[in-house]
Parts: structure tokens; sequence; C-alpha cells
């Protein structure tokens, strides 16, 4: 109610209200697009005549109501950029639609304001989403005026409204500011006119526009859900990052177009602004698969939290189930060219004495990335096999890499799984009923599958044993992906490697990873003879 008390107080495109000119210089950043100085220039007469002109350095827009009845558009790219819809949104006091705001628990409290005056504050957290992050507002008023101060929305987008006027019977802000985590994203000010009944008189779409589509029978696509991530950039930590901050997230608004091209993203939380930057660019190499509504593939948006590579040669945090960090020569190597000539990582597992090596090209995921996964995924139920999820499974290492021209990554895994439960079914006499079982639990969720005989090898008097397997995987990847499980005792552990991806040659990467246990000498982990 305070909300809407403050949005009637400043609005003046309600009916009966008197022409009014807007303009606005706006200053983004933190975004791929849409940054830089724009302005925004509004000549409203009433809801049925109007005339709105964005111009930004990588987006112009012109947009259109005259006597004929319809609305008219023209406008430079097909998407608006995020920061923009930014713009559009809080050039006027944003509202919560009463759908959400139903459901809204308000506590109110009081502050003080920048310069002491008494604020009333009212906060407020959203039902939990399904992609886990949480939603909440606070909206602080001025005790006195009642004129809104300042918004906190999602994820940590802090908003400040200031230097009011009186126009037109109205309180209007002359300058809104805009933080996302602490960092300025977008800083407008704004001049109001009078303007005169007869402006647009005789006003008549450009021959380039076109008539616009009604946004009002869209379905707002943050409420679909979100596309699926199938390749993801872990950037490497900037340099200079505070310790405080090199375990933590930044929070990414992302813009995907119904086939998947990153549109747009912008900050919306970092732990430091070089971080961001850092996020953002590397926001432009993420992959995704479509999201589908009515069986069609739409666009949509979404927050994802993008995780930091630790420098090389650097332990990152304690892994799932307190296993060791990974660590040595290359232990963050990036997919660039100068990485496929460098020799590759190593992962070291102290309390089962090996260390495994992995080859050039390979991107480690992060521990927090694998941390949230798990979190995420523990919550849903999962299937018997090579899932770090199930119970008494532990995640011990996950890396990937993506090939030129393609949108599917190569993945290594390697999961250490517990004796007195190995796959929920299992004991751990039977390595080859595991391994099977293993390639199952992959293939068995697949619209169609194949899973080879498992075949028997040794190395250094060690038992290993190898399934591979193929299909077509449900959801809508396109390309067939192929599997090959390697499993081994270790220590009285069973130790398992898995390698998926689209490349039907995933031999030839297990052959250039190497397993070294105890004193015994470094080996492949599956020799070129012993190829499936």
């Amino acid at each position: 109610m305070a909300v809407a008390k403050a949005h009637a107080r400043t609005s003046l495109f309600a009916a009966g209200s008197t022409p009014v000119s807007i303009e606005a210089t706006a200053v983004s950043s933190l975004a791929l697009r849409g940054t830089g100085k724009g302005t925004y220039k509004n000549q409203w007469i009433d809801a049925q005549h109007w005339q709105r002109v964005l111009d930004f350095p990588d987006f112009k827009q012109s947009e259109m109501r005259n006597d004929s009845g319809h609305s008219w558009i023209e406008r430079s790219n097909d998407a608006m950029p995020l920061r923009i819809t930014q713009l559009l949104r809080y050039i006027v006091i944003h509202v919560p639609n009463s759908t959400g705001a139903a459901a809204y628990v308000v506590s109110e409290s009081t502050a003080a304001g920048e310069n002491g005056e008494p604020l009333t504050c009212y906060s407020a957290t959203q039902p939990p989403y399904a992609d886990g992050f949480s939603r909440s507002f606070r909206w602080c008023f001025d005790t006195v005026s009642g004129v809104l101060v300042s918004e906190d929305m999602p994820l940590n987008l802090h908003i400040v409204y200031g230097n009011y006027i009186a126009f037109q019977g109205k309180q209007e802000f002359t300058h809104v500011n805009i933080k996302a985590g602490g960092f300025p994203v977008l800083d407008m000010e704004i001049q109001y006119a009078s303007l005169d009944p007869h402006a647009q008189d005789g006003l008549v779409p450009a021959s380039t526009m076109h008539r616009s589509g009604s946004a009002a029978s869209a379905p707002n696509p943050e409420e679909w859900g979100k596309s699926t991530v199938e390749y993801r950039d872990n950037p490497p930590l900037p340099p200079g990052t505070p310790d405080a901050a090199r375990n933590s997230p930044a929070q990414v608004l992302f813009q995907i177009a119904a086939d998947n091209k990153v549109l747009d993203a912008s900050l919306e939380d970092a732990p430091t602004q070089a971080m961001g930057e850092a996020a953002l660019q590397a926001a432009r190499r993420f992959t995704f698969t479509p999201l589908t509504l009515d069986g069609k593939a739409v666009g949509n948006r979404f927050y994802y939290s993008i995780w930091f590579q630790t420098e090389t040669g650097i332990a990152s945090p304690p892994p799932l189930g307190g296993a060791p960090a990974h660590a040595g020569p290359g232990g963050s190597a990036r997919s660039n060219p100068a990485s496929q000539l460098s020799p590759g990582g190593v992962y070291r597992d102290e309390d089962l004495s090996f260390s495994f090596g992995y080859p050039a090209g390979f991107d480690l995921i992060p521990r927090g990335q694998l941390e949230e996964d798990h979190r995420r995924a523990s919550q849903k139920s999962h299937p018997v096999g090579l899932e770090p999820h199930v119970e008494c499974n532990t995640l011990l290492f996950k890396a990937q890499r993506l090939h030129p021209g393609e949108r599917t990554p190569e993945v290594v895994s390697m999961t250490d799984l517990d004796p007195s439960c190995i796959f929920g079914m299992l004991t751990s006499k039977d390595l080859e009923t595991s391994a099977v079982g293993a390639a199952h639990s992959i293939v068995d969720r697949w619209i169609d599958g194949y899973v080879a005989k498992p075949k028997r090898y040794a190395v250094n008097n060690r038992t290993f044993i190898v399934v591979s397997a193929s299909g077509i995987p449900r959801g809508t990847v396109t390309e067939p992906l192929n599997v090959i499980v390697v499993l081994t005792r270790i220590r009285e552990h069973l130790v398992g490697w898995t390698v998926l991806g689209p490349n039907d040659n995933l031999a030839q990467t297990l052959s250039a990873c190497t397993l070294q246990v105890g004193e015994e000498r470094e080996s492949p982990l599956l020799p070129p003879s012993k190829q499936p």
C-alpha cells in the first residue's frame, strides 16, 4: 500500500493528467549491452497520444501511438538490453503486480536517511523460487513527506530516488541511482516540462515503423523456469582479489534468445567490481539448451551464479565430503591456444594417496560451483550410478572442455564410491557389475542408449573395468552423446572416472589421463591398447 501511494503521488500518466514532456540522461555500466551514455525522451499527451525515443550507443528505439489507436515501433535490435529495461522500469516508481504482492509477508521498521531524516521501511521476501535464489525487497519512505527514498530489489539492486521537485501537483524525483552489489550500474538525471496538448497533432509513424504486439499477451519469462546451461565458463580470479572474496560467485542476470544465444547479461551482485566485470566477459561464452513452452523454444531471463577459478598452484576450498582440494601444475588450465601447449593439471588426493593427471584444455569446475549443484540437486531424487548426489558417493573432481564449433562440452569427472553402499545397491567385490551399473545409470535416463560389454585390464597389478556407452539424451540436445566409465579399487574405495561428450573419441581423453597410486609408477588411466 505504501508503494502504491508513492506511485500515485508521483504518477504523471494517470487519466486526466496534464500533457508532459520527460527527458532523461542515463549512464549505464556493468552489462554486455546497453552500456554507455544514452537519452530517454517521452512526450505524453494522453494514453492514446504519446511518443517515446530511446537513444543509446548500441540500441535505439522509437515508439508512438496516435489517433489510429495502434502502437508503432522501430528498434535497432530485436531484444532490448537489460540495463535499458531497468531504465524504463525505474524512470517511474516500480510497483509490484498484485499477484506477487499478495504473496509477500511484510515487516515494518524504522531507519535514518543519509542526512539523518527519519525513514519508515517495509521489507518482504517472495516465496522461494525453483532456481534457489531468494528474492527480498525493501522500500524506505521519508516518514514526513511519504516520498519513496530507496528500494532494494533482487538479487542485490539498490535504487535511490532523490532531488524531488513539485511539478503539476505531484512530487517528482529528478535523480535515480542504481547499484548492483554496491557498484554503480545506472545513473539517471530527469527533467520535466509541460507540453502543448497539440504537440502531436497529425503525427504519423515513419515508413520504417511497424505495429507493435501486445506485451500483455506474453507471459513473464521469469515465471517459466530457465534454460539449462550446457557449457559454463568459470573465469580466473582477477589479480589482487581479496582472500575474503576468493570463494564467492558473481550473480548475473542472463537474457537468452529462443535459440539460446546470449543476448545480454547484467551484473546483479559481485564481491568486487573486477570479479563482476570478469563474470560478464565469461557470460559471453556460456551455451544453453533451449527452454520450451508448449513445445516451442522461447527466450527467457534468469539469475545464475558464475564461480571463479583460483590461480594456478593455489588450493581450492575443501571439496564435498571432506576430500582434499585439487592443486598442482596447470591446475586451472584455460581453454585457449596457449593452454593447449601446457602439460595439463593434476588432482591429488592425500587421503587415498593417489594423483590424477588430466589433459590440457580442460577447465576445472570450481568447488563452489559443485557445492551449489550438490545443494540444488540434493532436493531431487537421482538414479543410482556415478552421480555425485547419490548418498555415499563423493564427487572429487570435474572439468570440461569445449571443442571449437561445438556447444556441448566434453566432461570428465571422478567420484569416490563408498564401499558400504556402492551405487546404493552393490557390494564392492563386483567391479564389472558396478561399472555396468554406472553406465546404465546415465544411459537409462536417455531416450535411447546402448551399453557395451565391460572389459577388464590391469596396470601396476591393479584391476580396471572399462564400459562404453552411447545414446540420444532426453530434452533438447540434438546430438548423440558418448560415455566411458572406468572403475578401480584404491585402498578399499571404488574410484570411478566418467567421460561424457558428443565426441566419439572419448577414449583418447582417458588415454591422456594418468593415475599414480602411492609409490607406483605413473601410467595412463586407459592405455591405448585397452581402449573400447
